[in-house]
């Protein structure tokens, strides 16, 4: 019975391990596990994915980010203001994310017009 529960124990931290080191596939973070939660997108839109891999990494400058797929130090996971609908939120320098927000609140706050007046174009 000891050896049973040893070697029931063993096969479940192989078969984890080999499960968290393959590529998986997902469509969405809920397919991931816990050791690499976050279904990184290869492709897609709308900050859903159509096609990714399952990862514990913090996202690059320039990946798409969402819920559980943060960002590495230093980056913010930001949506650029445009007038386009529904850009991908992805991971931007944190210092131009501020900067961005700052120099959007300042043209509100000077502005007459419309929100909108203060997109770049």
């Amino acid at each position: 019975m000891k050896n049973l529960i040893i070697l029931s124990a063993l096969c479940f931290v192989l078969c984890t391990s080999f499960r968290i080191r393959r590529n998986t596939q997902c469509t969405s973070s809920s397919q991931c596990t816990t050791a690499a939660p976050c279904c990184r997108i290869d492709s897609g839109g709308f900050d859903l994915p159509s096609s990714g891999t399952c990862s514990g990494l913090q996202g690059d400058a320039g990946d798409i980010c969402y819920g559980l797929c943060g960002c590495k130090s230093g980056l913010t996971c930001y949506r650029p203001l445009s007038g386009v609908c529904c850009l991908p939120k992805k991971c931007y320098d944190s210092a131009w994310v501020q900067q961005e927000e700052l120099n959007y609140a300042n043209c509100l706050a000077q502005s007459n017009g419309p929100p909108i007046s203060c997109l770049p174009v």
